[in-house]
């Protein structure tokens, strides 16, 4: 309830009344109606003296109210003149109240309401911290530096106030015609028509001629803005508190030095005044001007570009006076931003001039391909300067001439991880640059190892080099193996001339912009479309925009190709790999009118696959679809023979070069052919060689290609994990509270119990996917069958020491973040998986069949009786409906040979997997739910149809898909429609209208990647209140405390959920990131110490050599020569290296300051916190896929050739394992010991089988 005040002192401001407030509206006849515990809330708004600008306030202002009983209770008290009357005075004077004649504004309601009564002293004592920061600091000079390795700092470009003004203001033109009427003659024609002596240019002068810098805090948005003391110019640097690394201040030069963690951003203020009337620049008004949204900058101006990508992680700002150097170092301790003082030497070494970057591109630019990537990725990389890049170029040059340039690219890899060593700050400082260059050259010569891929993983692998551009600079990855596609298969002499591109923002993650804040239309248009457009130039190369995946696509990735000549002596371009995906794609009108549909139908030539087998003239047919009331049952789904589906897996097990691959064939595959997409499943009626395409599966012709291309082939079952949008859906459907609370409570308590024996910690890796790179799950197993435990290695028994520790910790912490985050809980005997259509018209409407099968020798599951099944994510309450599982079928039935997927009916009005999110068969999974607690009362599912297409009038080009990907990047709204159906589901529940809306256009947003039309912003329905629920609050810490007050204690199932879960501190566990700088290695000198250990000095008393040890003696004589050991040394030294590079780039850290730790990497989590999960998941993704190549690799070492015996490969793997204990406190020691015993033990399995 809203009630109106009057009569109130103009003294009196609105914290004083709240504190008057208090005690009374704290007493038990108001708060006895409040259930929420703690002191009731409210909100007093004093209105604004708009009459005389004289006051505080006009004297009258408004009470707001919880609840209308306690409204009513307080007026019956208060405003009326019968007994019991009471009366409110402040300063002698009574407060008058009566009822407002207006409701209470929604938001204000909703927030105190939600939030919790906040003493009005720490309201004041926040404002009077936010009074303290409005200081402004002056500034004489801005310098971008570059920090040397003897610890100077080397000027390499000011910012020049004087370079002109940016903003011209608009010169109004005598009127063109006189008035017609008195009503004409106002003040504007008055000052456009008035005569001065003074000349405008003089003016403008005057205004223009304001030299310097301001520096001043933005505590609200945590950042601190430098910007040009000239008002006609808007530009100005920020710097975010979480990018601030350190701030030194040099009193004696009367300098600021931030030293940074990620860019700084470039913003320009466009104010309207540089459109209004010159005249009223004299009258103070351009100051006050109301402003447009910022214009987010590349750089500052075209010279700053020039050193901008290598010259932003330090930057010096001097002061007019030692009285600014003080008021700074004021805010900065009010702001908790520490300040080291020291003396600095600044130095101008012109280390980024214009001569040199030029003669270092022309160097470049001669070099082969492979070389040149690796120096540039060097200076980009920021781990040399150009200066000393182009002093090795003899050294590099003298390389490729004895040992070619593919040695010489792996010896500027190994060179980038040496260099990226001697940032540590607790180094020694003797090592050189050069001395590390000699160091990886005789790294890599000795060994003789190169990154290449044999010729059987290219049919699955390809090495990836990567591109990224950020607001303001470029850095390279790669190259990384990674899963090939189509287009790089047939072209596979040339990956190298391939690169995928990505865009981030400036800490590496997907850009956000606030529209009314910042321009972000303009900025992605310059920064995005030019360079998809206009292309970009490497080491000499043009790079030309090529086309994307699907999957690519949404974290802002796509190809890119220079043009090169094929093994057939055609000239390739990005043009002529388009034209060969499909037919002559100007005869299809309608799919060429729209470009994300054209684009669309490109990416499935991207789509990371496997080659298998080519069906044959004869093997490969039609069928129709399963149609009826204008819906497909079959939507997606064809049907394979089990002999071509035994040689697809035949085919998969020959690529991964491992004899130790299931062979066991899967009932289902997600395969790509010609032009069609889709899954395929056995049916065991066909004979022969077979595949049957439907017309639904089929996007687009492509006669000449046959191949089967892989995307997935489903030989296993998920297990079904809970998440938010299923638990809001499901609590809305009527699913008891308790239910969810027990199934988190029993889940954390099995998280805890984990470390406490292997069998435990194999259970909890193996249920949430991690270590499966290094197959820890199943070596646990396999440890704890040869008598070993998870006790201290102090005991005979015990191997757990430091890094286990480490590892079961950081697992420990992934789930229950996992658990706190994401309500991602286990539910046993669950799963997901993908969808097929019952071809044989067996099952009845609403029938499902589903079989478990977890491997080979395994009794079967059938589901039974009912079933819960839903397809995530989840936003309508239809999308959850019950089906009935028929268990199994009788015998002969064709049901028997499909395992590990769901077979839908074809029979009903409508299929029911399109009642799941409007979903198909071409891959999608499905959710289902055996525990009947869980299963809700179904409603009608949602109604999903066609979204909008863009069409244009004409066919589209490329430049039409660039543009489509720019205005994909501004529009993409699929995680917004998504958290904001969650975000007002919380307080209204699900079936509030704007939850319906929002269940509508979120098939919308999925749709726009294909349709090219994106959801209207302003058809998104958004909370009415700004505060948000606890569960909605970012991982990170340091948030103000004006940011903690926005979040409430929700009260729906996952805010308390969300509550009950407490993360383990890993502050002691994880390493710090540190100052970048350039020498000193804490790692060096650790090989020269190994040196002195050989394998004779070697003690295999600990827990798990001993017993191994005693096994593998059982069957094979572990004899060894000195070649074996030099080749499994040299296996290591590669293992590590990759291992190390992994580490750097997939770490959140984007700036080299922290590489994953190899608990991380073995582990596969990531323990970093960020402001977007979804960047560390893709991260984490990543991650796991490039360890398990690299695992894979390195047990195909082991493994040897199809000629070698088991003997020979248990001999290679208990070399391994030795190797990793002599090389113990080396990087990637512990990930090579446990790959090792992932080898041995496949070793004994084959020898005991054999």
């Amino acid at each position: 309830m809203e009630i109106f005040m009057r009569n109130i002192p103009h003294t009196v401001d609105d914290i004083q009344l709240t504190f008057a407030l208090e005690p009374v509206l704290h007493e038990p006849t108001f708060s006895r109606h409040i259930t929420t515990g703690g002191p009731m809330n409210f909100k007093v708004f004093l209105f604004p003296d708009k009459r005389h600008h004289r006051y505080l306030h006009s004297g009258c202002g408004t009470l707001t109210l919880p609840s209308e009983i306690v409204g009513q209770e307080f007026l019956q008290q208060f405003a009326h003149n019968v007994p019991p009357f009471r009366r409110f005075r402040i300063e002698n004077r009574q407060i008058l109240f009566q009822l407002s004649n207006r409701p209470p504004r929604a938001d204000v309601l909703g927030e105190i309401q939600l939030l919790p009564y906040r003493d009005p002293q720490a309201i004041r004592d926040e404002k009077d911290r936010l009074a303290s920061l409005v200081s402004e600091v002056g500034l004489t000079d801005v310098q971008f530096m570059w920090q040397c390795r003897d610890y100077s700092l080397s000027t390499e470009w000011k910012w020049n106030s004087e370079d002109g003004p940016d903003l011209q203001p608009e010169v109004h033109p005598t009127v063109e015609r006189p008035p017609t009427s008195e009503s004409d003659i106002g003040l504007d024609y008055i000052i456009k028509n008035m005569q001065f002596d003074l000349d405008f240019h003089d003016i403008l002068g005057e205004v223009s001629d304001v030299r310097g810098y301001k520096l001043k805090f933005q505590p609200q948005t945590r950042r601190i803005v430098v910007k040009e003391s000239n008002i006609l110019k808007g530009r100005m640097i920020i710097m975010r508190y979480s990018r601030i690394e350190a701030v030194e201040i040099d009193v004696s030069e009367k300098s600021l030095i931030f030293y940074l963690t990620a860019e700084p951003s470039y913003e320009k203020v466009k104010s309207k005044a540089t459109s209004m009337p010159w005249m009223m620049l004299l009258n103070g008004i351009l100051e006050s001007a109301p402003e447009s949204p910022r214009e987010k900058l590349i750089s500052i101006n075209d010279q700053h570009a020039l050193v901008a990508p290598y010259t932003w992680n330090v930057i010096r700002l001097v002061c007019d006076t030692s009285k600014d150097i003080n008021e700074f170092r004021r805010m900065a301790e009010v702001e908790n931003i520490y300040i080291h003082d020291r003396t600095l030497t600044i130095v101008n070494l012109g280390r980024f001039a214009p001569s040199v970057l030029e003669e270092l591109e022309a160097w470049l630019s001669t070099l082969s391909w492979d070389v040149a990537f690796q120096c540039k990725q060097l200076y980009t990389n920021m781990l040399l300067d150009p200066v000393e890049l182009l002093s090795l170029r003899p050294n590099i040059s003298d390389l490729i001439n004895a040992c070619g340039s593919d040695h010489v690219s792996e010896v500027l890899r190994q060179f980038g991880l040496k260099l990226g060593q001697l940032w540590d700050d607790d180094g020694d400082g003797d090592r050189t640059f050069e001395q590390c260059f000699t160091e990886a050259a005789s790294d890599i010569l000795q060994s003789g190892r190169r990154q290449q891929l044999e010729s059987d993983d290219k049919a699955r692998l390809y090495r990836c080099l990567h591109v990224t551009f950020t607001p303001s600079r470029m850095t390279l990855t790669g190259p990384f193996p990674d899963t090939s596609n189509r287009i790089l298969r047939q072209y596979p002499n040339n990956h190298d001339d391939f690169l995928r591109v990505s865009w981030t923002d400036e800490d590496g993650l997907q850009f956000r912009f606030d529209r009314r804040e910042i321009n972000g239309p303009n900025f992605i248009e310059k920064r995005v479309g030019k360079v998809l457009k206009n292309g970009f130039t490497l080491c000499g190369r043009k790079f030309k925009f090529l086309a994307y995946s699907q999957s690519a696509l949404r974290q802002y990735t796509v190809w890119f190709v220079h043009p090169f000549t094929d093994s057939n002596g055609h000239k390739i371009t990005a043009e002529t790999i388009r034209k060969s995906i499909g037919t002559d794609w100007s005869k299809e009108s309608e799919l060429m009118r729209c470009p994300a549909r054209y684009a669309a139908r490109l990416s499935q030539a991207f789509t990371a696959t496997e080659s298998s087998v080519y069906a044959e003239q004869g093997e490969m047919s039609r069928i129709p679809d399963i149609e009826r009331n204008d819906f497909c049952f079959s939507d997606g789904n064809g049907l394979v023979s089990q002999e071509m589906a035994d040689g697809i897996q035949d085919a998969l097990v020959r690529n991964s070069g491992r004899k130790s691959r299931s062979l066991r064939t899967p009932s289902c595959f997600q395969i790509r052919i010609q032009g069609a997409k889709g899954v395929i499943n056995i049916d065991p009626t066909l004979k022969g060689r077979q595949i049957l395409l439907r017309p639904s599966m089929v996007k687009f012709e492509k006669i000449d290609h046959t191949d089967i291309e892989i995307a997935r082939s489903f030989d296993k079952p998920i297990r079904f994990f809970l998440n938010r949008p299923l638990v809001m859906i499901l609590g809305g459907l009527g699913v008891e509270e308790d239910v969810f609370l027990q199934l988190q409570a029993d889940a954390v308590d099995k998280t805890n119990e984990a470390a406490k024996s292997l069998k435990g910690a194999a259970d909890l890796l193996e249920a949430h996917g991690m270590g499966t790179a290094f197959a820890l799950p199943s070596t646990f197993i396999q440890l704890q069958k040869l008598g070993i435990k998870l006790e201290p290695s102090i005991t005979p028994e015990g191997f757990r020491d430091t890094f286990i520790d480490r590892c079961l910790k950081f697992a420990i912490h992934h789930v229950l973040r996992e658990i706190k985050f994401k309500t991602r809980i286990p539910v046993a005997d669950c799963w997901k998986l993908v969808g097929i259509v019952d071809t044989y018209n067996i099952l009845e409407e609403d029938q499902i069949y589903a079989c478990i099968v977890h491997g080979e020798g395994i009794s079967r599951q059938y589901l039974k009786g009912k079933i819960s099944i839903s397809k995530s994510p989840t936003i309508h309450p239809g999308d959850v409906q019950i089906a009935n599982a028929i268990g199994e079928p009788p015998a002969g039935s064709p049901l028997l040979r499909l395992v590990n997927c769901v077979v839908f009916s074809q029979r009903g009005d409508r299929p029911l997997p399109n009642k799941l999110s409007g979903s198909d068969l071409d891959g999608d999974e499905y959710d289902l739910i055996t525990l009947p607690a869980l299963h809700p009362t179904p409603v009608d599912p949602g109604k999903y149809s066609s979204t909008p297409r863009l069409r244009l009038d004409r066919q589209c080009n490329i430049d039409d898909v660039a543009d489509f990907v720019s205005n994909y990047i501004i529009n993409d709204m699929l995680g917004l429609v998504s958290i904001n159906f969650l975000l007002i589901a919380d307080r209204k529940g699900i079936f509030h209208g704007d939850c319906e809306k929002l269940a509508s256009l979120h098939s919308w947003a999925v749709d726009f990647p294909k349709n090219g039309i994106p959801v209207p912003p302003e058809e998104i329905p958004y909370p009415e209140v700004a505060v948000k629920p606890d569960w909605y609050r970012p991982e990170i810490v340091g948030m103000s405390r004006r940011e903690e007050a926005e979040y409430y204690a929700s009260q729906s199932i996952i805010g308390k959920m969300f509550r009950e879960i407490k993360l383990p501190d890993l502050s002691d566990d994880t390493p710090k990131a540190h100052r970048r700088r350039r020498r000193g290695s804490a790692e060096h000198g650790l090989e020269s110490g190994f040196a002195a250990l050989s394998l004779e000095s070697l003690s295999l008393n600990d827990a798990i050599s001993s017993p191994l040890h005693r096994k593998l003696t059982s069957h094979v004589d572990l004899s060894h020569t000195e070649e074996m050991f030099r080749a499994i040394s040299g296996l290591f030294d590669h293992f590590s290296a990759e291992l190390e590079h992994i580490g750097y780039s997939c770490s959140l850290s984007k700036n080299g300051a922290r590489r994953l730790t190899e608990e991380e990497l073995l582990t596969g989590t990531i323990t970093a916190k960020t402001t977007q999960p979804r960047i560390r998941k893709d991260n984490m993704a990543s991650m796991r896929e490039a360890t398990t190549i690299l695992v894979q690799r390195a047990l195909k070492e082991l493994e040897g050739s199809q000629n070698d015996t088991i003997s020979e490969w248990a001999s290679r793997s208990w070399m391994a394992w030795k190797v990793s204990l002599v090389k113990k406190r080396m990087f990637g020691a512990r990930g090579f010991g446990y790959m090792a015993l992932r080898a041995i033990f496949e070793a004994i399995k084959a020898m005991e089988q054999d």
